[in-house]
């Protein structure tokens, strides 16, 4: 199902298509929003046309509204059954309880992915093994073992984070990497998983995403790719964010810090854990 075929059948449900647009994007990436965010989606001031959007989905039990710390407005969860079945995902993993931590990083991926609106960005596995068996020599049976699909062996699969892929035009990926820590090895590990996409994209760019916190983590993960000797040939793409920045080098990163203010993605976004106890649950 193509992206604006989901919005399409979301539209239906009463909304226009551009909020429709928004919420397949949330229900894709994250199942988490803010009302900051669908006002930077929409090119809007944050005034009464988003409140007005979110009062509606908290009043027909299409989402539910937990408030921030500091009374900093509130974070809205999409959990609605009928919203994810429209698009395809009736069983996503962002219908369910979500801790304050992932709820916090699935906001900052949102983040990445709203920054970069031209891409078309790649959530589910079908959506990346149909463009990268096209955009790559890599065969489809091959993409279980680089994290793409259900691996074939038996047993219980290990649980890996996946992240989106964003393609542009001209072909250019854009692999994005949540780095909420200095786990590094964790860090390796998708690289090596996604050693062979990188090797056989025409050109591609990896984009690291690191919180405020804690002060320096983004600089120690730019230094993370100068030491591994099996890092991937490629140009470097750097961008200075919040006083990070590197020069020429030899792979391509960019270091990304989140907005932190009121209302933005912060460690205390919720608080309280999102769960069943939610009164407003529907489907």
């Amino acid at each position: 199902m193509e992206f604006e075929d989901r919005a399409n059948a979301v539209a239906k449900f009463g909304f226009t298509l551009r909020q429709a647009r928004f919420l397949v994007t949330v229900m894709l990436h994250s199942g988490v929003c803010l009302q900051r965010q669908y006002a930077t989606f929409a090119g809007i001031v944050l005034g009464e046309k988003t409140r007005r959007f979110f009062a509606k989905l908290v009043r027909l039990r299409y989402a539910s509204a937990y408030p921030c710390r500091h009374n900093r407005g509130h974070v809205y969860q999409v959990h609605h059954k009928g919203l994810y079945r429209a698009i395809g995902d009736t069983d996503s993993r962002h219908r369910r309880p979500l801790s304050v931590a992932r709820v916090v990083e699935n906001l900052m991926l949102l983040d990445a992915v709203l920054a970069e609106p031209d891409l078309v960005w790649l959530a589910t596995d079908h959506d990346k093994a149909v463009h990268l068996t096209a955009l790559t020599p890599i065969d489809e049976a091959r993409l279980p073992l680089l994290g793409i699909g259900k691996p074939a062996t038996k047993g219980r699969p290990a649980l890996v984070r996946k992240f989106p892929i964003g393609i542009d035009l001209r072909g250019r990926a854009l692999l994005v990497y949540l780095a909420t820590d200095g786990e590094f090895g964790r860090f390796r590990a998708f690289v090596h998983r996604n050693f062979e996409v990188l090797q056989n994209l025409p050109a591609w760019t990896l984009r690291i995403v690191v919180p405020p916190w804690p002060e320096g983590l983004g600089g120690r993960y730019e230094e993370v790719p100068e030491r591994s000797s099996r890092a991937p040939s490629g140009r470097w793409s750097s961008t200075s964010c919040a006083g990070i920045s590197r020069s020429a080098g030899s792979w391509p990163a960019v270091i990304t810090k989140p907005r932190t203010r009121s209302g933005s993605t912060t460690r205390n976004t919720a608080s309280r854990r999102l769960d069943s106890k939610r009164s407003t649950t529907a489907g």
